[in-house]
């Protein structure tokens, strides 16, 4: 690791190392509001819904429905940020995650053996 730093020094310089810390750091500001600002609101809003009383009763799914949809719009205020923070390599590996199985490589099946038993 350390060699990798300095390959890294060597060819580009040290300021290289901070490549896309910035968006990083602003990314990961905005999840964390969103997370526990909305984790407050959401659980506000689903007290009123219910109604005090039976938010009460049934509190922790209160909780995790609350924080799961904090989770989800904090996830997606962050996702923006860090494929600015990695680039092109970003947008290539949420390519590759999110495309059809069809477009994933497939080895020949007449190549492969069966697992022998233990």
């Amino acid at each position: 690791m350390i060699g990798g730093f300095r390959q890294v020094i060597k060819n580009e310089g040290a300021a290289a190392l901070l490549t896309g810390v910035g968006p990083t750091f602003a990314g990961y500001f905005l999840q964390g509001a969103f997370k526990f600002g909305g984790y407050e609101f959401f659980k506000q809003q689903h007290i009123n819904y219910l109604g005090y009383e039976t938010a009460s009763n049934y509190r922790t799914g209160v909780y995790l429905a609350s924080a799961a949809a904090a989770e989800f719009f904090a996830d997606i205020a962050l996702v923006g940020w860090e494929m600015e923070a990695n680039g092109r390599n970003g947008a290539k590996l949420i390519y590759f995650t999110c495309s059809a199985p069809s477009k994933l490589p497939v080895s020949d099946s007449s190549q492969s053996r069966p697992m022998p038993m233990v």
